[in-house]
């Protein structure tokens, strides 16, 4: 991607992969950078898959400028177009691309198969980059990366429970380190107080301490945490419903290296810890038996039944009856 620092444009790029951060923002990078803003309503021109049509964009793409310099035709969302096989009308358009015209084509969570005669054109003519997610390894220089460009600092704790709340998202990650720099100003230090303190972080981080107690058998730690949080009992209820269900998952995989659990669950491997200390804490009985106390007390939390009790007892009350 060297020569698009350069304003060296390919005639064609392909941004496709798993991961959708760095997919997004070489997209808008060129978007911003290839051509000056007031050309932009004439000559760059946008498509999202579900609506597009091929043959529309590859009319586009032959267009001319309209005024001199080139046109920019994007195709996002490639992924979601209702014929499969639409992409492959590309390769009348790519034996002859013209000049003037760069093409960039998005296709998220997925990936195209390489061996088909228009990706062959496109590898030979311009740029295709395929995405893939990062590694749990990787996220703490990712986060490290992101404070230097905004000019602070983040210790080792806070960078651990941004990994641990976040895990492989890198969208979230950036946003939520966007925030904090703000909040601790140029040069400020990020720190694991700072994060805790955050509104949005606190608020979404309280259950997940309390389902990492609750995975543990912690009973000490998870009464604390219910005495001295403004946790709900549905916002609890909701993060232990789907902890439970996935651990009842996790426990009935054949294969449950963390490479392939992590995967079928959606999780980092990081956070998969909590279902393997799970698995090993709760028979596939007692997992069932906890999804059956969810469901009672959310119907209690809503008062059906006539039942009306304090949130934080019947807080109490679940995860003791879970836990025992």
């Amino acid at each position: 991607m060297q020569q698009l620092q350069l304003r060296q444009f390919a005639p064609i790029y392909v941004l496709m992969g798993e991961e959708a951060y760095y997919i997004d923002k070489i997209c808008n990078w060129i978007e911003s950078n290839a051509m000056p803003e007031d050309e932009r309503e004439w000559n760059q021109v946008t498509h999202y898959g579900r609506e597009a049509d091929i043959e529309t964009v590859i009319n586009e793409a032959r267009c001319y400028p309209t005024v001199p310099g080139r046109r920019v035709i994007f195709l996002k969302e490639a992924q979601s177009m209702q014929r499969k096989d639409s992409l492959s009308k590309l390769e009348s358009y790519l034996q002859r691309p013209m000049e003037s015209t760069v093409l960039v084509i998005t296709y998220k969570y997925g990936k195209i198969d390489g061996r088909s005669k228009w990706m062959k054109l496109a590898e030979k003519l311009g740029v295709v980059y395929e995405a893939v997610k990062p590694y749990e390894s990787a996220l703490p220089q990712f986060i490290q990366e992101l404070c230097t460009a905004k000019k602070v600092s983040i210790d080792r704790a806070a960078m651990e429970m941004l990994v641990e709340y976040v895990g492989v998202d890198l969208l979230q990650l950036e946003q939520i380190v966007d925030r904090l720099s703000i909040l601790v100003g140029e040069k400020g230090k990020i720190t694991l107080d700072i994060v805790k303190s955050s509104t949005a972080i606190s608020r979404d981080y309280k259950p997940y301490e309390l389902t990492d107690r609750i995975c543990k058998r912690d009973v000490a730690g998870a009464n604390r945490l219910i005495l001295n949080s403004s946790l709900s009992i549905q916002e609890l209820v909701a993060t232990l419903f789907k902890y439970f269900e996935n651990l009842i998952i996790y426990q009935y995989m054949p294969d449950k290296s963390r490479p392939v659990a992590a995967g079928k669950l959606g999780l980092s491997e990081f956070q998969l810890r909590n279902y393997e200390e799970g698995a090993r804490n709760y028979t596939k009985m007692q997992v069932f038996k906890a999804i059956g106390y969810l469901r009672e007390y959310d119907c209690q939390s809503k008062g059906l039944g006539g039942i009306t009790t304090d949130s934080t007892e019947l807080m109490k009350e679940l995860v003791y009856k879970i836990m025992h």
